[in-house]
Protein backbone atom coordinates (compact mmCIF):
# COMPACT_ATOMS: atom_id res chain seq x y z
CA UNK A 1 0.00 0.00 0.00
CA UNK A 2 1.55 3.45 -1.08
CA UNK A 3 1.77 6.06 0.96
CA UNK A 4 -1.13 8.14 -0.53
CA UNK A 5 -3.42 5.10 0.08
CA UNK A 6 -2.80 5.22 4.02
CA UNK A 7 -2.95 8.83 3.80
CA UNK A 8 -6.69 8.81 2.45
CA UNK A 9 -7.25 5.65 5.12
CA UNK A 10 -6.39 8.47 7.71
CA UNK A 11 -8.29 11.20 6.34
CA UNK A 12 -11.61 8.84 6.26
CA UNK A 13 -10.54 7.78 10.01
CA UNK A 14 -10.38 11.14 10.94
CA UNK A 15 -13.50 12.08 9.17
CA UNK A 16 -16.22 13.04 11.13
CA UNK A 17 -18.93 12.42 8.22
CA UNK A 18 -18.03 9.49 7.25
CA UNK A 19 -20.05 6.37 8.89
CA UNK A 20 -18.74 5.29 12.56
CA UNK A 21 -18.35 1.46 10.43
CA UNK A 22 -15.80 3.51 7.76
CA UNK A 23 -13.97 5.06 10.28
CA UNK A 24 -13.39 2.01 12.58
CA UNK A 25 -12.55 -0.29 9.49
CA UNK A 26 -10.30 2.57 7.70
CA UNK A 27 -7.99 2.99 11.35
CA UNK A 28 -7.99 -1.12 11.04
CA UNK A 29 -6.37 -0.88 7.72
CA UNK A 30 -3.96 1.94 8.57
CA UNK A 31 -2.49 0.08 11.42
CA UNK A 32 -2.64 -3.21 9.52
CA UNK A 33 -0.66 -1.90 6.86
CA UNK A 34 1.70 -0.03 8.95
CA UNK A 35 2.58 -2.96 11.40
CA UNK A 36 3.32 -5.26 7.97
CA UNK A 37 5.78 -2.54 7.19
CA UNK A 38 7.35 -3.27 10.03
CA UNK A 39 7.25 -0.06 11.76
CA UNK A 40 6.94 -1.65 15.08
CA UNK A 41 10.27 -3.37 15.04
CA UNK A 42 12.44 -0.08 14.21
CA UNK A 43 15.23 -0.89 15.55
CA UNK A 44 17.10 2.91 16.23
CA UNK A 45 20.66 1.29 16.41
CA UNK A 46 20.44 0.29 12.64
CA UNK A 47 19.57 3.91 11.64
CA UNK A 48 22.02 6.11 13.92
CA UNK A 49 24.15 8.06 11.95
CA UNK A 50 22.59 6.07 9.11
CA UNK A 51 21.81 8.51 6.28
CA UNK A 52 19.52 6.23 3.99
CA UNK A 53 17.81 5.00 8.07
CA UNK A 54 17.12 8.85 8.13
CA UNK A 55 15.62 8.44 5.23
CA UNK A 56 13.52 5.47 5.79
CA UNK A 57 12.10 6.97 8.69
CA UNK A 58 10.97 10.24 7.32
CA UNK A 59 9.25 8.50 4.92
CA UNK A 60 7.46 6.76 7.80
CA UNK A 61 6.70 9.65 9.59
CA UNK A 62 5.46 11.73 6.38
CA UNK A 63 2.87 8.58 6.32
CA UNK A 64 1.53 9.61 9.57
CA UNK A 65 1.59 13.51 8.52
CA UNK A 66 4.88 14.42 10.66
CA UNK A 67 6.46 17.80 9.68
CA UNK A 68 10.30 16.82 9.59
CA UNK A 69 12.68 19.61 10.21
CA UNK A 70 15.28 18.58 7.12
CA UNK A 71 18.50 19.53 9.55
CA UNK A 72 17.74 17.51 12.33
CA UNK A 73 19.86 14.48 12.29
CA UNK A 74 19.04 11.49 14.51
CA UNK A 75 21.55 12.00 16.75
CA UNK A 76 18.95 15.68 17.75
CA UNK A 77 17.46 15.42 21.10
CA UNK A 78 14.32 16.58 19.14
CA UNK A 79 14.38 13.43 17.06
CA UNK A 80 12.10 10.81 18.04
CA UNK A 81 13.10 7.17 16.86
CA UNK A 82 9.32 5.77 16.20
CA UNK A 83 6.01 7.27 15.07
CA UNK A 84 4.00 5.46 17.60
CA UNK A 85 3.44 5.10 21.26
CA UNK A 86 2.77 2.19 23.10
CA UNK A 87 0.97 1.09 26.40
CA UNK A 88 -0.29 -1.90 27.42
CA UNK A 89 -3.51 -2.07 30.07
CA UNK A 90 -5.93 -4.35 31.77
CA UNK A 91 -8.83 -4.43 29.33
CA UNK A 92 -10.85 -3.12 32.76
CA UNK A 93 -9.19 -0.09 32.22
CA UNK A 94 -10.88 0.57 29.03
CA UNK A 95 -13.91 -0.38 30.39
CA UNK A 96 -14.03 1.71 33.70
CA UNK A 97 -12.12 4.73 31.38
CA UNK A 98 -15.45 4.53 28.75
CA UNK A 99 -18.31 4.21 31.37
CA UNK A 100 -17.35 6.45 33.88
CA UNK A 101 -14.11 9.08 32.64
CA UNK A 102 -15.52 10.66 29.84
CA UNK A 103 -13.34 8.45 27.44
CA UNK A 104 -10.44 10.30 28.50
CA UNK A 105 -7.83 7.48 28.82
CA UNK A 106 -4.44 8.16 31.15
CA UNK A 107 -1.63 5.69 29.98
CA UNK A 108 2.20 5.48 30.88
CA UNK A 109 3.60 5.33 27.24
CA UNK A 110 7.09 4.12 25.47
CA UNK A 111 7.99 4.67 22.31
CA UNK A 112 9.31 1.45 22.26
CA UNK A 113 7.47 -1.93 22.03
CA UNK A 114 10.22 -3.78 23.40
CA UNK A 115 12.81 -1.75 25.22
CA UNK A 116 15.51 -4.57 24.49
CA UNK A 117 15.57 -2.86 20.73
CA UNK A 118 17.13 0.05 21.55
CA UNK A 119 20.84 0.57 20.89
CA UNK A 120 22.42 0.10 23.57
CA UNK A 121 24.41 3.43 23.96
CA UNK A 122 21.01 4.94 24.67
CA UNK A 123 18.73 5.77 27.72
CA UNK A 124 16.20 4.24 26.15
CA UNK A 125 17.89 0.53 26.84
CA UNK A 126 17.33 1.28 30.91
CA UNK A 127 14.01 1.11 30.67
CA UNK A 128 13.00 -0.94 33.53
CA UNK A 129 11.31 -4.36 32.73
CA UNK A 130 8.23 -3.34 34.97
CA UNK A 131 7.62 -0.23 32.07
CA UNK A 132 8.60 -2.42 29.14
CA UNK A 133 5.23 -2.66 27.31
CA UNK A 134 6.21 -6.52 25.99
CA UNK A 135 7.36 -7.78 29.49
CA UNK A 136 4.14 -6.01 30.88
CA UNK A 137 2.05 -7.65 27.97
CA UNK A 138 3.84 -11.17 28.53
CA UNK A 139 3.44 -11.39 32.34
CA UNK A 140 -0.25 -10.00 32.12
CA UNK A 141 -1.27 -12.65 29.67
CA UNK A 142 0.56 -15.42 30.96
CA UNK A 143 -0.82 -14.58 34.71
CA UNK A 144 -4.49 -14.31 33.25
CA UNK A 145 -4.19 -17.87 30.84
CA UNK A 146 -2.68 -19.27 34.34
CA UNK A 147 -5.15 -17.43 36.50
CA UNK A 148 -2.62 -16.95 39.01
CA UNK A 149 -4.00 -15.17 42.46
CA UNK A 150 -0.93 -13.95 43.37
CA UNK A 151 0.00 -12.09 40.60
CA UNK A 152 1.74 -9.26 41.29
CA UNK A 153 0.59 -6.88 38.29
CA UNK A 154 -3.38 -7.75 38.82
CA UNK A 155 -2.93 -7.02 42.96
CA UNK A 156 -1.10 -4.07 41.24
CA UNK A 157 -4.12 -2.87 39.60
CA UNK A 158 -7.13 -3.99 42.45
CA UNK A 159 -5.44 -1.69 44.55
CA UNK A 160 -5.14 1.18 41.59
CA UNK A 161 -8.67 0.89 40.86
CA UNK A 162 -9.94 0.91 44.68
CA UNK A 163 -7.77 4.18 45.07
CA UNK A 164 -8.79 5.80 42.03
CA UNK A 165 -12.43 5.16 43.29
CA UNK A 166 -12.06 6.26 46.51
CA UNK A 167 -10.72 9.78 44.98
CA UNK A 168 -13.45 9.87 41.94
CA UNK A 169 -16.28 9.37 44.80
CA UNK A 170 -14.71 12.56 46.95
CA UNK A 171 -14.39 14.89 44.28
CA UNK A 172 -17.61 14.01 42.85
CA UNK A 173 -16.89 12.34 39.44
CA UNK A 174 -18.59 9.35 40.52
CA UNK A 175 -21.45 9.02 42.52
CA UNK A 176 -21.78 6.06 45.46
CA UNK A 177 -23.79 3.43 42.64
CA UNK A 178 -20.70 3.66 40.43
CA UNK A 179 -17.88 3.79 42.79
CA UNK A 180 -19.47 0.59 44.12
CA UNK A 181 -20.05 -0.82 40.56
CA UNK A 182 -16.25 -0.44 40.11
CA UNK A 183 -15.35 -2.32 43.30
CA UNK A 184 -17.38 -5.11 42.55
CA UNK A 185 -15.88 -5.66 39.33
CA UNK A 186 -12.55 -5.59 40.17
CA UNK A 187 -13.16 -7.88 43.08
CA UNK A 188 -15.06 -10.36 41.27
CA UNK A 189 -13.78 -13.68 40.16
CA UNK A 190 -13.56 -12.91 36.21
CA UNK A 191 -10.20 -13.06 34.67
CA UNK A 192 -10.88 -11.92 31.31
CA UNK A 193 -11.49 -8.41 32.47
CA UNK A 194 -7.77 -7.93 33.81
CA UNK A 195 -6.29 -9.59 30.24
CA UNK A 196 -3.80 -6.87 28.16
CA UNK A 197 -4.46 -4.92 25.48
CA UNK A 198 -2.16 -2.82 23.52
CA UNK A 199 -2.93 0.80 23.02
CA UNK A 200 -0.75 1.99 19.91
CA UNK A 201 -1.05 5.39 19.44
CA UNK A 202 0.51 7.68 16.27
CA UNK A 203 2.85 10.18 17.58
CA UNK A 204 1.29 12.56 15.63
CA UNK A 205 -1.46 13.25 17.89
CA UNK A 206 0.42 14.21 20.95
CA UNK A 207 3.71 14.89 19.49
CA UNK A 208 5.13 18.60 20.33
CA UNK A 209 2.07 19.68 23.11
CA UNK A 210 1.93 19.06 26.30
CA UNK A 211 -0.11 16.19 26.75
CA UNK A 212 2.70 14.29 26.40
CA UNK A 213 4.56 14.44 29.78
CA UNK A 214 7.85 13.11 30.46
CA UNK A 215 8.33 11.26 33.77
CA UNK A 216 10.53 12.59 36.59
CA UNK A 217 13.60 10.53 37.14
CA UNK A 218 12.64 10.00 41.24
CA UNK A 219 8.96 8.46 39.97
CA UNK A 220 10.78 6.38 36.77
CA UNK A 221 10.81 2.62 37.62
CA UNK A 222 14.69 3.16 36.18
CA UNK A 223 17.11 5.44 34.40
CA UNK A 224 15.03 5.16 31.34
CA UNK A 225 12.86 7.37 30.15
CA UNK A 226 9.19 6.76 30.57
CA UNK A 227 6.28 8.92 29.66
CA UNK A 228 2.27 9.61 29.97
CA UNK A 229 -0.56 10.92 28.73
CA UNK A 230 -3.34 11.93 30.72
CA UNK A 231 -6.28 12.48 28.26
CA UNK A 232 -6.16 10.38 25.10
CA UNK A 233 -8.98 10.48 22.93
CA UNK A 234 -10.42 7.28 22.07
CA UNK A 235 -10.63 8.58 18.38
CA UNK A 236 -6.18 8.87 18.72
CA UNK A 237 -5.59 5.65 19.07
CA UNK A 238 -6.33 2.02 18.39
CA UNK A 239 -6.25 -1.28 20.77
CA UNK A 240 -5.28 -4.57 20.05
CA UNK A 241 -4.71 -7.86 21.47
CA UNK A 242 -1.72 -9.79 20.72
CA UNK A 243 -0.83 -13.49 21.61
CA UNK A 244 2.86 -13.76 22.73
CA UNK A 245 4.64 -17.09 22.85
Amino acid sequence: MTADEIAKLRRTAENPLARPSERVEARRRRIDCICASQIRNLRWKNFHNDRHGSNLLRVRFEIYGIQVDENLSPCSSKWMPSPILYSVNPWISVDITERYRGKKFFCWVSEFFDATSAATSSAASLIAPSSSPQRIYRTLQEDCNHEDRHSALIKGYKKTFRRLAREWLSDGSLNRDQHDEIVASITGNSWRIWRPVLYVIPTHCVHGTARLRSVPNTSRAAYGPEMQIKDLERTEFDIIELKIS
